[in-house]
């Protein structure tokens, strides 16, 4: 009898022994069935136990092709072996994770509930993974990212389609016959009502043509042009605020992508100063700071407020949004503040500019236009900075600073093949694949790619990221501290994070494609630091904590003033080019210190801080629906159950959804506030 793996036992069966010579003989051509067999009749020879294991008979059958002179073989016989194994536990580690899976939704994604829609999504994603890292992916690639050195995003949707989309509203509304649904057209809106409706059709619809987030960029100047040009007819006050109603109401609760979650969508305005976009802009901003039906906290859309000088910031013609906006900022936390008058944004069209409110955005167009509708991030690629600095030479806090830009570029020249093996995988894709962001001609430049077409002429003019995470926890292991401690680790953070934002433009040049440079958003990235602690041991300031520090946040537990954490950041911003985002962390809502916010916001301003939010804990009681600080128990009506809202990863998100690692950084939030 032979003993299984999984300790049953079956029928000796000598012929599956010839089986697998004879597969490596096909390989080595060594030999035939007839040499096959008498081989086999040697290994049978030496088994001489009732009952043996599996591998026991495989390490016989080994030892009889080394002895009887058949070493290629043996050789091609091992890596069999090997092969064979790897498959197993590739099947094992599967069905573990998929069981697991089954009983409750991973955490990487705060956005992803605990239905059995979002279980089958990740179990399906889960064997997608799986799949790319074993099978897909070139194998010194796949290790990178299975190693711990960089993290491939949204694994799972490797080869199927891209990450986030700026929707041309305006051009969509205006001409929506032009664009099908499955099932046939839609007429154009001919009122405000009718026309926010479709907006949300449209945005669910995209939604589910690519994995990542989507915007509607100067929506505000979106409604103006519809009543100035007549598509739609001049709206009365309540219309306009039941169309709001009806927008919001519709992107916080409709489902995308299979019923799995709420799409990632964000609203930027701000610019317009028509009558009608104005109007517009203060009833969405006051119905977002009504809350929901019983007054909780919309988590999206992300709302993003455009602030320019002589348009719509302090002592502007549309100062009046802005405060409102400020107002309505110091109570839900959104909406975040794009300051379009950092010298980094002062190249661009102000309409052009539109972060999402994870961060990311897109401008800069090598193969075409710098607008930002239409297109949108294809992939982001992270490196693991800190697990670089920890295997340079040299003792922590002492390490060979050339040796880690040596060992930095072997890893960006990784993700730069890896990147390319995606990108022309995607870009081999079909009109079909993608049939109505590409196939009905919304991306940007795909008016002529037919169904039957590959969409590369359209993705080109997308960008490509490389992110980083923990250059905090990386000066520190270099030198001893981080860039909040020291101008000198300040200096080296700079000079790491414009190296690879060279790189990127150096890639731009060199390929004619947008290669940026992104300040990663660390939720699903956070975590990297459980595996550098197992390989490298419990270092202080480094590996001691669940989490690495956001991309190039000063850490989030470091005692510093709100003046101090903007001066440092605000010198990153500009070798983010594909989105970066600074926060600063308050104890509660600044609901009676709104001029000290618009105050922050200046300062901001004349840092070089082009994106920006403010922190706190909303807390609101699911009894009652009282919104404020909640310790134990709701001071209101007493009741235990309450949701915790806080900043996740550039948008909100409830405590409970998200993963351990980002639960220990929030709760190392040090308040920003406390300090002078």
């Amino acid at each position: 009898m032979v003993i299984k793996r999984n300790g049953s036992k079956v029928e000796f069966d000598s012929y599956k022994i010839t089986i697998a010579i004879l597969s490596a003989f096909n390989e080595t051509k060594e030999g035939n069935h007839e040499i096959a067999q008498n081989l086999t009749q040697k290994v049978v020879n030496k088994i001489n136990d009732e009952n043996m294991h599996v591998e026991k008979i495989q390490d016989i059958v080994e030892e009889t092709l080394m002895q009887e002179g058949f070493l290629k073989t043996a050789k091609a016989y091992i890596l069999y072996r090997e092969e064979h194994k790897q498959q197993r536990e590739f099947e094992s580690d599967l069905l573990r994770r998929i069981a697991k899976l089954s009983k409750e939704t991973s955490r990487d994604n705060a956005n992803v509930g605990h239905s059995s829609a979002s279980k089958m999504y990740q179990i399906g994603g889960e064997a997608s993974k799986t799949y790319y890292l074993n099978k897909l992916i070139p194998k010194n690639l796949s290790k990178l990212h299975s190693e711990g050195l960089i993290h491939i995003h949204d694994l799972d949707y490797y080869d199927k389609t891209f990450n986030c989309l700026s929707i041309p509203l305006t051009r969509m509304l205006k001409n929506l016959m032009d664009y099908e649904f499955e099932y046939g057209s839609i007429r154009p809106p001919k009122r405000l009502d009718s026309a926010m409706a479709l907006a949300s059709i449209i945005l669910q619809r995209i939604s589910n043509d690519i994995f990542g987030g989507t915007m509607f960029p100067n929506i505000d100047i979106t409604i103006q042009e519809l009543v100035d040009e007549k598509y739609i007819k001049k709206p009365t006050d309540i219309e306009i605020e039941q169309s709001v109603q009806s927008l919001l109401y519709n992107l916080a609760t409709m489902n995308t992508r299979a019923g799995n979650q709420i799409p990632f969508s964000s609203i930027t305005f701000g610019l317009e100063q028509g009558e009608y976009g104005k109007k517009f802009t203060k009833a969405l901003l006051n119905e977002f700071n009504k809350g929901m039906g019983k007054g909780e906290t919309f988590i999206f859309p992300n709302l993003i407020y455009k602030c320019l000088k002589g348009v719509s910031w302090q002592g502007s013609p549309n100062d009046d949004l802005y405060n409102l906006a400020v107002e309505v900022s110091c109570h839900r936390m959104n909406p975040t503040f794009s300051f379009l008058d950092c010298e980094y944004y002062k190249q661009f069209d102000p309409k052009e500019v539109n972060p999402m409110g994870c961060r990311t955005h897109v401008i800069a167009n090598i193969n075409g236009e710098s607008v930002s509708e239409g297109r949108g991030n294809i992939f982001p690629t992270t490196i693991n900075l800190p697990r670089i600095a920890l295997k340079t030479k040299g003792i922590i806090g002492e390490k060979d600073i050339k040796d880690f830009y040596k060992k930095l570029d072997a890893v960006l020249e990784g993700v730069k093949e890896l990147s390319m093996h995606r990108y022309s995988i995607l870009a081999n894709l079909k009109a079909y694949d993608i049939p109505y962001v590409i196939g009905q001609h919304v991306y940007y430049n795909s008016e002529n790619i037919k169904m039957d077409d590959t969409i590369e002429e359209a993705l080109k003019h997308g960008t490509i990221s490389i992110g980083f995470i923990g250059l905090a926890e990386t000066c520190k292991t270099l030198i001893g501290v981080h860039h909040g401690e020291s101008d000198k680790a300040l200096e080296l953070a700079l000079n790491i994070n414009k190296y690879i934002k060279d790189y990127c433009d150096k890639l731009t040049q060199e390929m004619s494609l947008n290669w940026t440079c992104y300040s990663t958003p660390a939720e699903s990235t956070i975590n990297k630091v459980i595996k550098d602690r197992k390989d490298f041991g419990l270092i202080e300031g480094v590996t001691d904590r669940d989490y690495y520090t956001n991309s190039f946040h000063v850490p989030v537990y470091y005692p510093i003033s709100i003046a101090r954490k903007i001066t440092i950041e605000g010198q990153f911003h500009p070798f983010n080019n594909a989105g970066r985002i600074s926060y600063i962390e308050l104890s509660a809502p600044p609901i009676h210190n709104v001029e000290a916010v618009k105050t922050v916001h200046k300062h901001m301003v004349q840092s070089g801080v082009g994106y920006a939010g403010i922190n706190f804990p909303i807390d609101e009681c699911r009894q009652c629906n009282y919104s404020g600080i909640i310790k134990d128990v709701c001071p209101k009506c007493g009741s235990s159950e309450y949701k915790k809202i806080r900043r996740v990863s550039g948008y909100l998100g409830f405590e409970e959804r998200i993963n351990k690692s980002k639960e220990a950084e929030i709760n190392d939030r040090f308040k920003h506030d406390t300090v002078n």
